[in-house]
């Protein structure tokens, strides 16, 4: 054998492996050319099945929109027959008072004084909860009002402080136990002691 014939045999094997690797790392492959006109028809009418659909799947979505229109449209009808619009309720009427007109204890007003409330040095106080009725010290100079609590104990419930107290309840030796969220911490001294 002579190395032309041996070199012609190589270089044929490389070509032919190249071509496969080439065809497969591409991956394109090889159509005979008398079957590239049945190929081109093809991918014509499939192109022209994929525009059939398209059309199709538009029209079906057009009226699957139309028929929830009418569907939203005939609910919301049902709903605006079948309720009626509110009414506001008749105002009550009300009782005017005067400023200066004084009020009978017996009636449970204040006496009242140029529009204002004029009360006594003790006023009878309803402590709401446990619906207890004290009797209550006034003191116009001062800006918050205290009560008697015994037993204080500071908690937290939900993250937020509590305060857990007793008072005692009006002509008796007995205790009411009450809690409440604290809203906020103010210094009292009273004035007959520097304590406070």
């Amino acid at each position: 054998m002579s190395i032309r014939s041996e070199f012609g045999k190589l270089a044929a094997a490389g070509l032919v492996v190249s071509l496969i690797t080439g065809c497969t790392a591409d991956r394109y492959f090889m159509v005979p050319k008398q079957d590239l006109d049945a190929l081109n028809t093809s991918v014509i009418n499939q192109g022209e099945q994929v525009v059939r659909l398209e059309n199709r799947t538009d029209e079906n979505f057009q009226a699957l929109t139309r028929l929830n229109e009418e569907s939203t449209k005939t609910i919301l009808d049902a709903i605006t027959e079948q309720v009626e619009k509110p009414a506001c309720p008749p105002t009550p009427k009300q009782q005017a008072c005067t400023a200066g007109q004084s009020g009978s204890k017996s009636d449970g007003r204040a006496d009242r004084l140029k529009g204002k409330v004029v009360v006594g040095e003790l006023e009878k106080f309803y402590l709401a909860g446990p619906g207890l009725i004290y009797d209550a010290r006034i003191d116009s100079g001062a800006e918050t009002s205290s009560l008697d609590a015994r037993n204080i104990t500071r908690f937290e419930r939900d993250g937020n402080n509590w305060v857990r107290f007793d008072v005692p309840v009006p002509n008796s030796e007995d205790m009411v136990t009450l809690e409440r969220e604290i809203s906020r911490r103010v210094r009292i001294i009273q004035s007959s002691t520097d304590e406070s």
